[in-house]
């Protein structure tokens, strides 16, 4: 895109900023863009183009990828993206964007067609049974268990800290516990569904049984297993695990799921939890096993999010300082998203005091708007906003 055009865009946002948050043609406009939670221009082309560079490497479309860059260079390199190149007006291109991509999330698992198309509609519209019983302590669990004695049950976990992933099964039939180490960009969905996965391989070695019950805390995990439909981005473990189940279901045997709540002192939820936390009997499936996509495109909204934290920090050091004391971090929301009757005049008034630009005579008199900047109504202190609202 010509650059002329790129700054069309950008100051017609600006515009529109300054037109939903009323504020003043002096607020700067990093502070507008926070307060809004609308995510600058510059950061928004480079967020879509990681995510169209990871679907280009996660499906391994090495003729598109060819023609962006003929050679890619796997050399450790340093982020070529930082806040202050930004603020400055350097972008980088599609063909760095790409070869940052690619050294940065090379432990992606790449496959193509995408894995919603590898399996049949059978297989991903397959329901998921899930035991509509709410179990709140272990007295309740192990009630359950007794008037259900048909269920081989197998209890899952997963954990994610800063340096570790972990999935995690317990079988207390068994009295057996293994852990599974995952590469640290996979997220704890990933986890929890490698864990079921492990799970549903284990039941292969059990014979002569019909039921079996997967007993999990991750009600993330099961709903995105009962709602998985055909959908690129979706997890392909999701995938895995209803082929498994629909295999199972072909020779009439039976998968079911559990919620449970977690450390509710549930003896098979709190053995799983703990070893996944140690990782007990752990074994290394990171040659094997790599990260989705889905996760890898949770890191590139992550790190989108620390770069617009950086640039806004650094751009208090010339403008914006007094915003930057009210708001210090990147809000979830704006802050009249919660506040449904608000008033565009309330908006605009608290707005315009929270950015320190106002019409105050102070402030219109330093924009040189107005030539006295004391009080209208007592001709004698500077009238600046507190004055203003604290006699006034």
């Amino acid at each position: 895109m010509n650059s002329s055009h790129v700054n069309k865009l950008d100051i017609l946002q600006n515009k529109a900023l300054r037109i939903i948050s009323g504020a003043m043609c002096s607020t700067p406009i990093r502070a507008m863009e926070v307060e809004t939670k609308v995510m600058p221009l510059i950061l928004r082309r480079i967020l879509l183009a990681e995510r169209y560079c990871l679907k280009l490497i996660a499906s391994n479309n090495t003729q598109i990828i060819s023609k962006i860059v003929p050679y890619i260079d796997r050399t450790p390199r340093r982020s070529l993206t930082t806040a202050q190149g930004l603020l400055c007006g350097n972008s980088p291109t599609l063909s760095d964007i790409l070869l940052e991509v690619d050294n940065s999330f090379f432990k992606i698992r790449k496959q193509f067609p995408w894995p919603c198309y590898s399996f049949s509609y059978q297989c991903i519209s397959h329901p998921i049974n899930v035991v509509q019983q709410t179990i709140n302590n272990n007295s309740e669990m192990l009630q359950f268990l007794e008037e259900n004695s048909m269920y081989y049950v197998i209890y899952t976990d997963g954990s994610k800290a800063s340096d570790y992933v972990h999935a995690a099964l317990y079988d207390p039939q068994a009295k057996f516990s293994s852990s599974f180490i995952l590469h640290e960009p996979c997220s704890i969905l990933t986890a929890e569904a490698y864990a079921v996965y492990q799970a549903l391989m284990r039941i292969r070695e059990i014979n002569n049984i019909k039921y079996f019950l997967i007993i999990s805390d991750s009600l993330s995990l099961i709903t995105a297993l009962s709602t998985l439909t055909v959908k690129y981005k979706s997890n392909y473990i999701l995938y895995f695990i209803k082929q498994i189940i629909y295999q199972y279901h072909n020779k009439n045997i039976k998968i079911f799921f559990l919620w449970v709540p977690s450390h509710k002192g549930i003896s098979g939820n709190e053995m799983a939890d703990k070893t996944a936390y140690e990782g007990v009997n752990a074994v290394d499936v990171r040659n094997t096993m790599y990260v989705p996509m889905s996760d890898y495109l949770q890191c590139i909204d992550q790190n989108t999010q620390k770069l617009w934290l950086e640039m806004w920090k650094k751009d208090q050091d010339t403008k914006g300082k007094w915003y930057g004391s009210i708001q210090e971090s990147l809000p979830a929301r704006p802050w009249y998203h919660r506040i449904q009757d608000a008033t565009r005049d309330f908006i605009t008034i608290i707005n315009r005091l929270r950015f320190g630009h106002n019409t105050a005579p102070s402030h219109l008199a330093r924009l040189g708007i107005i030539a006295n900047k004391t009080c209208s109504h007592c001709n004698s202190s500077d009238g600046t906003i507190d004055y203003t609202l604290i006699y006034w």
